[in-house]
């Protein structure tokens, strides 16, 4: 983007190629906004009424009152379509759309302090802009705040990625609010603005406050759903670490049944073959030994990253969990997958 010197926001908004060459630029839609951002139609969509076919530039202004969004031509920069949403209290800064849902995800920062929208993610109507669902983030996940921030929705598991100036992390949810797992970031990345999730190759491209755009590949992990339920609902696989060699890493399975035992299972390719009642997300390269769950049905392995897996090699991974309760005698998590950098 290109600052408007009378105004201090952007007049425009301009496309580089992934190397940082300008490519071109479109007028901006709507007010002048810091409290902006940038998203691309995933698939084809219908925004309040009218259709814009996938690939269309959806920018998101969240300035004054509700926030508002707009189908733009990335060539032309002709506005196709625009939706005043119920959401937003002058500073919404990012959203993005969610292809399984048909609805938009939208951000609201920690302004005005105090109030119900602060640090808030709500799920609007793509139709109407009425809010469907909303979350706090800060309650999800205590001490998770958002100031200049964004956030994206991941296309292999629908869960919402949210990213803050406060945080030296990413964090990651369900589209219903609940915390799934908390990536930190590497060095480079940090007070970051913006964020668009690379899921083909397990990264993501982030923005910072200073103008930094960067491509963190390796610090995301897909959530791959195909949980099965059990004793405590759907027992869940969350991971954290950088994935280099030799770094801290870990494993945890949570919401499986207290004092039972859990078998890790990795694969270096996907199976999504059915198995007990669910779903086998990874191919059984490596079937771990038993591992006993503690009274809150919870286990986290930690273990350093090991050396000599080659950048770029995606794993797979996914917990099966004895338990008399579910269908077949096993509940599971939900499938992982990680991609190294």
């Amino acid at each position: 983007m290109g600052a408007d010197r009378a105004s201090g926001f952007f007049p425009d908004v301009r496309q580089y190629t992934t190397a940082g060459v300008f490519v071109s630029s479109v007028p901006r839609p709507g007010e002048g906004a810091n409290d902006f951002d940038l998203d691309v139609a995933p698939v084809a969509l219908t925004l309040g009424g009218t259709p814009v076919p996938a690939g269309t530039l959806l920018v998101i202004n969240g300035e004054t009152g509700p926030a508002e969004i707009y189908a733009v031509d990335k060539g032309t920069g002709a506005v196709l379509a625009a939706l005043s949403t119920a959401f937003g209290a002058s500073h919404v800064v990012g959203g993005g759309y969610h292809a399984g849902r048909g609805t938009f995800f939208l951000v609201q920062d920690g302004v005005p302090s105090g109030s119900a929208n602060q640090h808030l993610v709500a799920e609007v109507n793509a139709q109407t802009g009425a809010i469907l669902n909303s979350f706090k983030v800060d309650v999800q996940l205590p001490g998770f705040t958002v100031n200049f921030g964004d956030l994206d929705v991941s296309t292999a598991s629908g869960n919402i990625w949210v990213a803050s100036s406060d945080e030296g992390a990413i964090a990651e949810f369900t589209p219903t609010g609940v915390f799934v797992q908390q990536l930190a970031l590497p060095g480079g990345a940090t007070s970051l603005s913006g964020i668009g999730l690379d899921d083909a190759g397990g990264g993501a491209w982030v923005a910072s406050t200073a103008g930094l755009v960067s491509h963190v590949v390796g610090t995301t992990r897909s959530h791959l759903g195909n949980a099965l339920a059990g004793t405590a609902g759907l027992p869940a696989l969350a991971g954290s670490g950088s994935l280099v060699s030799g770094s801290p890493t870990s494993l945890s399975v949570s919401h499986a049944r207290p004092l039972s035992t859990a078998f890790l299972i990795v694969g270096f390719a996907a199976s999504g073959l059915p198995f007990k009642g669910g779903t086998l997300v990874p191919q059984p390269n490596v079937v771990g030994p038993a591992l006993p769950l503690n009274g809150a049905g919870e286990i986290t392995l930690a273990f350093p990253w090991p050396a000599g897996i080659p950048s770029a090699t995606p794993l797979w991974y996914q917990a099966w969990i004895a338990d008399p309760v579910a269908v077949a005698g096993f509940a599971a998590t939900n499938g992982l997958k990680s991609v190294t950098p």
